[in-house]
């Protein structure tokens, strides 16, 4: 809901800044390897800044998947009490401000087949918006939780995106959050005073936000759940699911 009378449809010249925090496993990932060892002899070792999320290809066959679960799992620091890459890997969430880290998630794939917020950029473009301008992007780490370095990272990063609108428009961003994405934002703006929220933020759209859990959180702790992919074994993925601090989480 928004707190003003800002519309959508509004003069092209006073658009209101929109900032798109999207849902779990909605924001590409990259990385970089240089890995002391791996699971298999086929695994690669070393590799410079590739798409770890999403490329469909490491999910073709289980040989593949078992190599890419185990660039993507988290593992415990014993030393700093804290989750964080398997040895040796280096990630990153690409085009932060920016919309194409979750507009489509494996851009290779034919007819935009992995399409996730393509559709809604489209169609606030043809109203006026552009993208990294009026039209903001909060892509993230998914698999870490709020409270993580990674977490607090992309909370501050939040922060001077919505400040960055505010200076750049002259008005108040709306916030439009999808899935785990609520779940972040609403932990943003409950850490953020009451004039900086009247200040920088017109209104909080929720969309599918989990605030009571999600009971599928059980399969994939359980299980492992491959998502609808029938060329992953859940069980090939399920120490890789379990290591992501979000989904416990969304118990």
């Amino acid at each position: 809901l928004t707190t003003d009378n800002h519309k959508l449809n509004a003069p092209r010249s006073a658009l209101m800044p929109i900032v798109i925090v999207p849902g779990t496993g909605g924001s590409q990932l990259e990385a970089r390897l240089d890995k002391p060892s791996s699971p298999h002899w086929w695994c690669a070792r070393q590799a410079d800044w590739f798409r770890l999320w999403l490329d469909t290809k490491e999910l073709l066959l289980d040989a593949l998947t078992q190599c890419w679960a185990d660039n993507i799992r988290l593992m415990w620091n014993e030393t700093t009490g804290a989750m964080q890459n398997a040895p040796g890997v280096e990630t990153r969430t690409p085009d932060f401000g920016g919309v194409s880290a979750f507009s489509e998630l494996d851009p290779s794939l034919p007819l935009h087949a992995s399409s996730y917020f393509r559709d809604l950029i489209a169609a606030l473009e043809a109203r006026g918006y552009v993208a990294g301008s009026s039209l903001l992007g909060a892509p993230y780490d998914f698999r870490y939780a709020p409270s993580s370095k990674v977490g607090r990272r992309f909370t501050a990063d939040l922060r001077a995106l919505l400040e960055r609108a505010r200076e750049a428009s002259g008005r108040p961003a709306l916030l439009l959050a999808h899935s785990y994405g609520c779940l972040l934002s609403l932990h943003f703006l409950q850490g953020q005073s009451a004039a900086w929220k009247a200040k920088h933020v017109a209104g909080f759209v929720s969309a599918g936000g989990p605030y009571g859990g999600s009971a599928h959180e059980l399969v994939v702790l359980a299980s492992g759940s491959n998502e609808g992919v029938a060329t992953v074994h859940p069980l090939t993925i399920r120490h890789e699911q379990r290591s992501y601090e979000s989904n416990h989480l969304m118990l």
